[in-house]
């Protein structure tokens, strides 16, 4: 097995390698780049708990990874960019509570997860970009991001009105004229947007 311990980029390390099926445990205790790391491994089900403390780049590192059904709860907390982690994993259902508090960009992070049912993520408050975060998706019936202050959109998934009313409930205060977009979604017509309303957000399609 490779010796990672003293890498501090794994950037592109096994990209494109359509058939891999799964990989070791490998010590990334150092890295602080995983971006494309396993991107476009189409056959990868699984991956171990990978120690990404010292990360701040994850863009790109599972994305079209299309057979990865789950992930484990990686330690993310010094991650800035997250951005296009998860783009295109087709068959991922649910994401554990990430810890994203110093990161400010996770645009695309679940575009086109269209099997993706429930996202819980943590502390938000720093992340200024979630351009296209959720497009594409479809499915998704529970997401909760607290913190977050700046415009998002969920439209046209399968969150229902307490399903939404949650989602408002996590979200911080909004920084100055920021919308969340729920158009698109079955509880829309029972959904409570005065609870984002009072944090200063504007709801968009309920």
């Amino acid at each position: 097995m490779f010796d990672l311990s003293a890498c501090t980029s794994t950037s592109y390390m096994f990209s494109s390698c359509y058939s891999l099926r799964e990989v070791p445990l490998f010590d990334l205790s150092a890295c602080t780049s995983t971006s494309y790391m396993f991107s476009s491994c189409y056959s990868l089900r699984e991956v171990p708990l990978f120690d990404l403390s010292a990360c701040t780049s994850t863009s790109y590192m599972f994305s079209s990874c299309s057979s990865l059904r789950e992930v484990p709860l990686f330690d993310l907390s010094a991650c800035t960019n997250t951005s296009n982690m998860f783009n295109s994993c087709y068959s991922l259902r649910e994401v554990p509570l990430f810890d994203l508090s110093a990161c400010t960009n996770t645009s695309n992070m679940f575009n086109s997860c269209y099997s993706l049912r429930e996202v819980t993520l943590d502390n938000m408050d720093n992340v200024t970009t979630t351009t296209n975060m959720f497009a594409g998706t479809g499915s998704i019936e529970s997401v909760t991001l607290p913190g977050l202050r700046y415009s998002v959109s969920v439209a046209s998934n399968q969150l229902q009105a307490a399903a939404l009313d949650a989602l408002y409930t996590s979200l911080g205060t909004a920084a100055g004229a920021q919308t969340i977009t729920v158009s698109g979604n079955p509880g829309t017509s029972g959904d409570d947007p005065s609870i984002a309303t009072a944090t200063g957000w504007t709801v968009s399609g309920s």
